[in-house]
């Protein structure tokens, strides 16, 4: 395990590929269906009243973010702003710009049953034109369904989505003519949804090997290379906090770029010969020379980033 970890480079970008996108389109599809809904609305943007929520979902989805990467991204391109998704079993709706359209086609096209509707270039520069046709697509796909599925950020309810712009433009007398939350039977679907990002899938587990367990690796060769190059007639006098210092270093890093705290359960730590039995949360000034001399020692490190 140490030898792969050792002589395999960190990948600076594991591809999120169209199978992965398909895994987690379908893992979707599923949790809609088990509630009963007949589509989970997602609006990106100024027409969904800049959700967190959807942009965590967005993350997760199409650009194929796991861990606490799907929180701390909390800006979408603007390429991404202008679009609406209908998640449903069998009968989905993307309306998607030309630029997202470009980047998210391989995702799209495969699909089974999604509709796909892009305006044209003249229709998309064209601001009064690309609004009426961005409204008349959301009435169609809308339609024929009943029971919806919203995310909210926190403190708000169902009602909220009356002020997202494009269901605004809903109510009006020549479109839906009447409020969004009395047509649709408006569920909110956000602690459904946050409860799957905290599951690893084939993507999420190979970024994990590939980023970042290798990069961990070289925090955990530091302890070990400070046995290694300290006098074999002073190793005894070694601690577990002097081990662990170098992969104490990395935490508060990565805590100062992620503005992120860990909890001392959640820490590194070093423990040594019979600790390692026990339940201690930080590492100790005990020494690999103790009494008895203790012959094993035990490396643990969890990263903030996964």
């Amino acid at each position: 395990m140490l030898e792969f970890f050792s002589r395999n480079k960190v990948q600076e970008r594991v591809e999120y590929q169209v199978s992965d996108f398909m895994f987690r389109w379908k893992k979707l599809e599923r949790l809609v269906a088990k509630e009963g809904l007949d589509g989970l609305l997602l609006v990106t943007g100024l027409d969904g009243k800049e959700s967190k929520e959807t942009v965590k979902l967005f993350n997760w989805l199409f650009l194929g973010l796991s861990g606490r990467h799907i929180l701390t991204n909390q800006f979408l391109d603007d390429v991404y702003s202008e679009m609406v998704v209908v998640v449903a079993r069998g009968a989905s709706n993307v309306f998607v710009t030309p630029q997202a359209h470009a980047l998210l086609e391989a995702y799209l096209y495969a699909v089974p049953n999604l509709q796909v509707f892009c305006p044209t270039d003249a229709e998309y520069t064209n601001k009064e034109k690309l609004d009426v046709v961005k409204v008349s697509n959301f009435y169609n796909v809308l339609k024929s369904r009943k029971k919806l599925g919203v995310l909210l950020d926190e403190g708000h309810d169902v009602k909220f989505v009356e002020q997202w712009p494009i269901v605004q433009s809903y109510a009006l007398e020549q479109v839906g003519g009447t409020f969004f939350t009395l047509r649709f039977e408006v569920a909110d679907f956000t602690p459904k949804v946050q409860s799957i990002y905290k599951n690893h899938d084939k993507y999420s587990l190979e970024v994990t090997i590939e980023q970042n367990a290798k990069r961990i690796a070289g925090h955990v060769f530091g302890c070990t290379r400070i046995i290694e190059y300290t006098d074999i007639d002073k190793r005894g006098d070694l601690s577990e906090e002097k081990l662990n210092e170098p992969l104490k270093d990395a935490v508060e890093i990565i805590e100062i770029e992620q503005t992120y705290k860990t909890t001392v359960e959640n820490r590194a730590k070093v423990l040594i010969g019979s600790r390692t039995n026990s339940n201690d949360s930080v590492s100790s000034e005990a020494k690999i020379g103790g009494s008895p001399s203790n012959f094993h020692l035990t490396v643990e490190y969890w990263d903030p980033t996964s």
